[in-house]
């Protein structure tokens, strides 16, 4: 477990629903007392849930916050709304307050936002949750990395779900998505693997936009990062094809 010595207070303003306790001040070395839920197996598990839920401010156990999230995502129709992932969601944020140095969480919190959000568009009489989705992935992305700013899976992660947000709700989303990208073939502890992918991920953006020598450079540095990697040998090749009036499909 981390521990935070100064207080840290990331704004959480624009986040829908938020309530997250990493606006303030985390004192790890505290012992508060656990909330006691009796370990429950089958049928009971959804009252061991519900009873988590209800009482969410005052668990301090993440193993069973991770058991409620696994649990509601295999049993939709016990969320509330039905199908909405509003208990996964609100069990993340609690999970983030113990803990804010949970790469996994912030990704997962954020495609859980896109996704309302993405519900909202299709029918936003009935997820009303989801208005300020899109906005919300992106602060809590950003949030992640001040926490997880070493962590190259995360910024990865936080990448791609960020280039989705470019091609199916607003261009503007490919800024943050490069910049991702980019710390993440960066960092000094990224694997080549890492780097290659990062690197790669930002051809595909140059590619879409147009730009097909920033592609083409973003893929040769793919190779320099990865001489093995078979994918951005590929990339040139298709873009030679496309100068040469030979566009084909990846």
């Amino acid at each position: 477990m981390h521990r935070l010595t100064t207080p840290i207070r990331p704004n959480l303003g624009a986040l829908p629903q938020l309530y997250l306790g990493i606006a303030t001040f985390i004192l790890f070395d505290a012992n508060p007392l656990d909330l006691v839920i009796p370990e429950t197996e089958g049928p009971d598990q959804l009252a061991r849930c519900e009873q988590v839920m209800r009482e969410l401010d005052q668990v301090q156990d993440i193993e069973l916050l991770f058991e409620c999230q696994e649990f509601y995502w295999h049993a939709p129709d016990h969320d509330d709304p039905p199908g909405s992932y509003q208990n996964i969601t609100k069990l993340i944020q609690r999970s983030l307050e113990l803990d804010p140095f949970q790469a996994d969480q912030y990704a997962n919190l954020a495609f859980l936002y896109y996704s309302q959000w993405c519900s909202w568009k299709k029918r936003p009489e009935e997820a009303p949750y989801g208005a300020g989705g899109a906005e919300g992935a992106r602060n809590v992305l950003e949030i992640g990395s001040f926490y997880c700013w070493n962590n190259a899976q995360f910024h990865i992660e936080a990448g791609l779900q960020f280039s989705t947000m470019a091609r199916y709700h607003d261009p503007a989303f490919h800024v943050p998505a490069i910049r991702f990208l980019e710390w993440t073939a960066a960092l000094p502890n990224a694997t080549p693997a890492q780097q290659a992918r990062a690197l790669i991920s930002i051809g595909h953006i140059h590619r879409a936009q147009g730009d097909k020598a920033a592609a083409r450079e973003a893929y040769q540095m793919a190779i320099r990062a990865e001489p093995d990697n078979l994918i951005a040998p590929r990339q040139i090749r298709l873009l030679e094809r496309s100068d040469a009036g030979q566009e084909s499909n990846p």
